[in-house]
């Protein structure tokens, strides 16, 4: 059975559908809820180690590319199993970071530490 940790550390590609960014969220919410229908390792050339696939659409959007350091706060949070994760409401908060390609301020996403029903 692979564990989030492996995900985290190696990498399979495969297909990540249409992804949620922040920028996709409208100004104004601060949270928003999702469900996962399945993880999966993002492709090598990806800048994250997971794709969650959503159980709905959110914007549009059919997956979202997790980073390492929501992948470590969603581990924190519900453990180390993939199996653990499918089905999970997660709440994630939209945050204000710097792109670092651009060095702009950009709006993204971000698992809330605040879970409701843990």
């Amino acid at each position: 059975m692979t564990t989030l940790t492996v995900m985290l550390e190696s990498r399979r590609s495969g297909q990540a559908g249409a992804l949620l960014k922040g920028s996709d969220v409208p100004d104004g919410t601060t949270t928003i809820t999702i469900v996962i229908e399945e993880v999966r390792q993002a492709p090598e050339d990806f800048n994250a180690p997971v794709i969650i696939v959503l159980k709905k659409p959110i914007y549009g959007k059919t997956a979202w590319a997790v980073n390492k350091t929501n992948l470590k706060m969603l581990i924190k949070l519900f453990g180390d199993s993939v199996d653990k994760l499918i089905g999970k409401k997660v709440k994630l908060v939209i945050i204000t970071v710097q792109n670092p390609q651009t060095g702009g301020m950009v709006r993204s996403l971000a698992v809330s530490p605040k879970q409701q029903g843990r």
